[in-house]
């Protein structure tokens, strides 16, 4: 990129009040800097700046059109700058690195004001001063929204992925995620903690009768069923398939076998309806119930819980076992 040096008789001395950077700002107080700058003409699909390269200037678009990328030119571009408006601001000011991807989008007609130009405008004209401190508090604003949409992203992400999608439990990953760290607070606090593992029983006979979006219904109203008979403290998550978890802090195994055969009592209860309000056929769970040893991790103590949860389908379903 070649810029060609400028001189007092610049032809689109028009143009400056409509520059961002010039807007309310005096031609003719400004015309002894303009032998200062220079013109740059730049192809379409030319990057202008990039990461990691040391900038020193401002460009004010004259014609055309570019665009800012942060990460790469692949992603969608953060901003669209068209005529009067300015890059390089920042890094210059800063006399720093460019911290995005500037790339024209069409042939484009730049005024370029190196650093030491700038910063004689800036002390010399109370207008160019107050322009370019909008100019910077737009950006600052503008990288501000997208820090908290992409907080509002990302935390939408991370619940996406620790919540299951049709019943609204945490999910598996949550549990591995979360089990041992609880388990370690029991500890600490030398409380005693307990697991149930409640399965639907004859669950695929209805998926088959009824089909699968019954089947799903029928899933998240069990889910419903736990959640409102379990305790505040207490947390349920769909371990898989018609599997669910939950749960028990501060709770000894006899009293999870008490809480666990409530809860069977209260799905066996719950009337379940399919599409159009067709009454379901009951629908049972058999639930296994695990306490919490000193030698466990979360994953023996799902391993306890899950032989639990075998015993109760082999005494005839139906059933709680610890």
């Amino acid at each position: 990129m070649v810029a060609e040096r400028m001189s007092s008789d610049f032809r689109d001395k028009d143009i400056l009040p409509t520059m961002r950077l010039f807007h309310g700002v005096a031609v003719d107080a400004i015309a002894g800097y303009l032998d200062q700058m220079a013109e740059l003409r730049i192809p379409s699909d030319e990057i202008l700046l990039q990461p990691g390269q040391w900038n020193h200037h401002v460009f004010l678009i004259l014609e055309g059109q570019l665009q800012v990328h942060l990460e790469s030119l692949q992603t969608p571009p953060l901003v669209t700058l068209g005529a009067g408006e300015c890059v390089g601001e920042m890094s210059t000011i800063q006399s720093d690195h460019a911290s995005a991807y500037v790339v024209a989008t069409q042939p484009s007609r730049l005024l370029v004001i190196e650093r030491q130009t700038l910063w004689s405008l800036i002390n010399n004209s109370h207008g160019v001063a107050r322009n370019l401190l909008h100019i910077l508090a737009g950006r600052v604003r503008s990288d501000n929204h997208k820090i908290v949409g992409a907080m509002e992203s990302q935390r939408e992400w991370k619940h996406n992925a620790l919540v299951d999608a049709l019943t609204g439990l945490h999910n598996r990953r949550w549990l591995q995620q979360t089990l041992d760290r609880v388990m370690g607070r029991a500890r600490h606090d030398g409380d005693v903690l307990s697991l149930l593992m409640v399965d639907l029983d004859n669950f695929k006979p209805l998926n088959d009768t009824y089909g699968h979006l019954t089947g799903d219904e029928v899933l998240s109203m069990v889910a419903r069923t736990l959640q409102e008979n379990l305790r505040p403290n207490d947390t349920a998550a769909r371990f898989g398939g018609d599997e669910f978890v939950a749960v028990l802090p501060s709770t000894t195994l006899e009293e999870a076998l008490q809480i666990a055969d409530r809860l069977r009592m209260a799905v066996g209860d719950t009337p379940m309806m399919a599409a159009g309000g067709v009454r379901l056929p009951q629908v049972r769970v058999s639930i296994g119930v695990a306490e919490m040893q000193p030698d466990m991790d979360g994953t023996s103590l799902l391993n306890a819980v899950d032989a639990a949860l075998y015993r109760a389908k082999h005494q005839g379903r139906d059933q709680v076992a610890g």
